[in-house]
């Protein structure tokens, strides 16, 4: 089935709210049934500002 213009902009703008509001490219893809490259290549398009890979990580203390 294809998809009409507005259903595609509409799931372009959900791709880029939802890695906007931090979540990690492969949860988006899962999220809305795409691979985690045609999300990485609508991001790209979008020219949103890719997070480094890895995730979040932790900072140790300071020492004294």
């Amino acid at each position: 089935m294809k998809q009409t213009d507005e259903q595609l902009h509409q799931l372009r703008t959900n791709i880029v709210r939802l890695y906007g509001n931090g979540k990690s490219i492969r949860t988006v893809a899962d999220e809305v049934s795409r691979s985690y490259g045609y999300v990485r290549k609508i991001l790209v398009d979008a020219r949103v500002t890719l997070r480094p890979r890895g995730g979040h990580r932790k900072v140790a203390p300071a020492q004294k």
